[in-house]
């Protein structure tokens, strides 16, 4: 095996700081790191440190995700730090749970229209959940949750499934 002499550890090193960067500034104008599998980073955008210019963001984070485990602590934790989602998954259902929340404290329900998509100009909306069409994400809940334990907290809060029975 060959060591990683000075030049090379500063190469490995200098292309860390660029992906921190790149998911510094793409969390500070977007709020979050949920990032689209295709984005890259804009040319010319003075919002975006020029040496992230046209770095594939999107795929870069879906390599993150894949290949966690490849990572030391240190930099698993600077991700953390950061805010970075390692399960879209889960991540997207505890926004769904809390976009309900919302809605129930404003409506009294959680019976949301499928045309209802969450207003930008509602200060009682958190920012991370304008523009989510959560009617239609409600009408995903109803007939395609099967886990026990998400079902169970959807009943908890008065969730009604196709046949009409509320929980």
């Amino acid at each position: 095996m060959t060591p990683i002499g000075p030049q090379t550890w500063f190469c490995v090193e200098y292309e860390w700081q660029l992906k921190l960067a790149a998911l510094t500034t793409y969390k500070k104008l977007h709020g979050n790191l949920l990032i689209p599998k295709k984005f890259v980073v804009p040319t010319n955008d003075r919002q975006w440190p020029k040496d992230t210019w046209n770095i594939t963001l999107g795929l870069l984070v879906t390599n993150l995700r894949s290949r966690q485990s490849n990572l030391t602590l240190e930099r698993r934790n600077g991700f953390e730090r950061l805010g970075f989602v390692w399960n879209t998954f889960d991540r997207l259902w505890q926004d769904q749970i809390e976009a309900l929340n919302v809605y129930k404290s404003i409506y009294s329900d959680v019976n949301v229209p499928l045309s209802f998509v969450v207003h930008t100009d509602d200060p009682r909306w958190p920012k991370h959940l304008h523009n989510v069409p959560l009617g239609r994400l409600v009408r995903y809940l109803r007939y395609d949750t099967n886990d026990e334990e998400r079902i169970d907290k959807l009943k908890s809060m008065g969730f009604m499934f196709p046949n009409g029975i509320i929980y």
